[in-house]
Formats: structure tokens, sequence, C-alpha cells
């Protein structure tokens, strides 16, 4: 039997999709994205989709299949999983992303020293296996890091942004203003 690649999706998979009636759970306000939380066969899964004003637009079909081919080679437990790239109806293109029960750090509340550093240990843990494959992730915000509701995991998201050595398109500077390097403002 023959096992399909991360870019070709079963036909029964998207049909599912369309009929599955996905919840918004987050739009970015500034962004060009729209997450989706949908359950497809028993198990919660996120997917990433542009705003419907920013569908077909070169730009930004360009900055999600980067996003995705630079979040697929990616796998550690600190980082969201990217699944597959794939084309639904309603939605135009996406990717399939793991699903995390979570909350983003800047609405944790208050953490106590030793819950604090076990996020800042698992955090560096993360961003040193990112540098190791020569990735920058270019918006790194309380934002973009999940503390899970089960043993308080940390998981880095939205490579929306990121960048690498062997990529030439989208070069310009990039990421959040307010928690931007120095040099790049």
């Amino acid at each position: 039997m023959e096992q399909t690649s991360g870019f070709f999706v079963h036909p029964d998979d998207v049909k599912s999709l369309s009929q599955c009636a996905p919840d918004i759970v987050h739009t970015s306000s500034s962004g060009y994205s729209v997450i989706f939380k949908a359950n497809i066969g028993g198990k919660e899964r996120a997917f990433k989709a542009l705003k419907k004003e920013f569908r077909g637009v070169p730009l930004y079909e360009d900055l999600l299949k980067k996003e995705y081919q630079i979040g697929c080679t990616l796998n550690h437990p600190g980082i969201r999983r990217y699944d597959r790239y794939l084309f639904v109806p309603e939605w135009g293109n996406c990717i399939e992303l793991e699903w995390i029960d979570g909350v983003p750090l800047n609405k944790l509340g208050t953490v106590d020293k030793k819950l604090g550093r076990q996020i800042v240990g698992k955090l560096c843990d993360a961003l040193e296996y990112v540098h190791s494959k020569q990735i920058v992730h270019r918006d790194i915000k309380p934002s973009n890091i999940l503390i899970t509701h089960n043993g308080h995991n940390v998981k880095l998201i939205d490579f929306g942004f990121s960048d690498a050595d062997s990529f030439t398109l989208l070069k310009t500077p990039a990421g959040t203003e307010s928690y931007a390097a120095p040099e790049l403002l």
C-alpha cells in the first residue's frame, strides 16, 4: 500500500475537513493568518490559513509555504509539530499543525520561581535546537510561547516570520516591533 507524502493529501481528508465545522481560535490582528481548530477522526488539530483578503496574494502564499517548509524540518518536544501543507476549498492553502492544549505565556498569570526556571530552561533548549538547524525564529514573544495545561511543558509556536540560510525568498527584517532586537529597529 502506498503512503502519501506531507504535500499530497487523500481526497477523503479534505472532504472531512470541509464538513467538520472548525472553530476559529485565533485571528492575527495585524498579521495575515487565522488559526482553526478542528476535530479530525477524533483528534484535535490546528490549521493555519491565510485570512480571506490575503488568499491568492503571492507574497502571503509564499510566506505560508516558507513557514511550512521550515517548520516541517523541526522535530523537538518544545516546538509545535508541522504535519502537512494542503488545500481546503473553504480555507485555501493551509498548514496542518499539532493542536496544543495550553495558554500563551503572556496569559499564564503569576509564575513562581521554580516554574519560571522550568519555562526558561525548556525555551532555551528549543531555541538551541532551532539555531542548530540554522533557523532563526524572528518573532520570539510571550504570545508565541505556549505552556501546556498538562505538565507545564513549553511549546514554541508560529514560525511565520522564521528564516534559514537556505532560503533566498523574503529576507526583509520581520517580527513584532515591541519585541524586536534594537538593531532591527
